[in-house]
């Protein structure tokens, strides 16, 4: 399967550091950003550049957090261990009082790299979250224009890359997919999958009734498990 992911890029980078990592992240976006693609509702995979292109620069955001989060905090711990040595060793009150001071100051900054380092995270899961939908209009231009393979793939690495606020549409173009090849038993269990996080969702409850008289399954029954 040829699909790097850039949020898999992009996580590899900041736990791991590697510059290489973050180039070919970054050079990936931008060239899927040029390609101009025609066919019908071309619009969403123009849609789904801009927005890898924004998630990008939200991990990169992330990154530089990240990094100066971890200096700062081991500044920190560094000149607070340095501090209280001191404070043992001073010999007058008025030393002591002027170290204690000193280390309240290391405590700010040790709080503030910890509020980076939560600022980091809840980028990455932004970025996450805008990453998977983007690689589902992806897949759904794909899928449009009767490009199954490439759609699934699309809807695949959305799936693994978040469970973002969409996560059950994906699971019914799947399922969708699935019919085209005629396998409903897959299918099937991906509609299912879209009423598991959306009970109400009339598009997946309309296509599971369908599969589910192909495979000559007892539809009332079933579907009362989800609502339907």
């Amino acid at each position: 399967m040829k699909v790097l992911t850039i949020v898999a890029l992009m996580i590899a980078t900041l736990v791991f550091g590697d510059d290489k990592v973050d180039t070919k992240a970054n050079a990936n976006v931008k060239a899927n950003a040029k390609v101009k693609v025609k066919g019908k509702n071309s619009f969403k995979w123009h849609q789904a550049q801009e927005g890898l292109t924004k998630a990008s620069k939200m991990f990169a955001k992330a990154k530089a957090q990240h990094q100066q989060s971890v200096k700062m905090k081991q500044e920190a711990q560094a000149r607070f261990q340095a501090i209280g040595q001191a404070i043992q060793k001073a010999k007058s009150k008025e030393k002591q009082q002027m170290l204690i001071a000193q280390r309240t100051k290391v405590e700010e900054q040790f709080k503030h790299s910890q509020q980076l380092e939560t600022q980091s995270k809840t980028q990455i899961k932004k970025a996450k979250s805008l990453t998977a939908h983007c690689h589902h209009m992806e897949g759904e231009y794909y899928y449009d224009n009767q490009k199954y393979t490439e759609a699934f793939k699309k809807f695949e690495t959305s799936k693994s890359v978040s469970t973002h606020k969409e996560i059950h549409k994906t699971h019914y173009f799947m399922g969708k997919v699935y019919e085209q090849k005629k396998q409903y038993k897959e299918a099937k269990h991906c509609y299912e999958q879209a009423l598991k996080i959306k009970p109400n969702f009339k598009l997946a409850s309309s296509a599971l009734t369908s599969v589910k008289s192909i495979l000559g399954i007892d539809v009332k029954v079933d579907l009362d498990l989800f609502g339907g």
